[in-house]
């Protein structure tokens, strides 16, 4: 099952997503360290999952933008940590992003430098 229904699964279901993203996140050490802006798309989603898993914090709300090239499209995903648990708030079809820049990385940015900004 793809990663897109799984979290459609657990929004439906309420589950956690913690584990579903640490399947997901990256395993080489390496990556810890280099730039996201050099890394594919894939690799610098594994890692930003991977960070999510570890350093989210109760009460806090994030968006990630997927691209499944299964399907030809990209999905929205927002959670929320509460009280420790990551809750999938919503998964939705974002054609509108296809074919755009889902991330702007910051060429000093990687793994160890990312951090939690709050959005207004």
């Amino acid at each position: 099952m793809e990663l897109i229904s799984e979290l459609e699964e657990l929004q439906k279901t309420r589950k956690s997503a913690r584990k579903t993203l640490q399947i997901y996140g990256i395993n080489d050490i390496t990556a810890f360290m280099k730039p996201l802006a050099e890394m594919d798309i894939d690799a610098a989603t594994k890692a930003a999952l991977n960070w999510l898993v570890n350093n989210s914090q109760p009460g806090q709300h994030y968006e990630i933008r997927l691209q499944v090239p299964e399907r030809q499209t990209v999905f929205v995903t927002q959670l929320a940590n509460r009280g420790g648990t990551l809750q999938i708030r919503k998964v939705r079809e974002a054609p509108e992003l296809i074919g755009k820049a889902l991330y702007c990385w910051r060429n000093n940015v990687n793994y160890q430098a990312l951090t939690y900004d709050e959005v207004q």
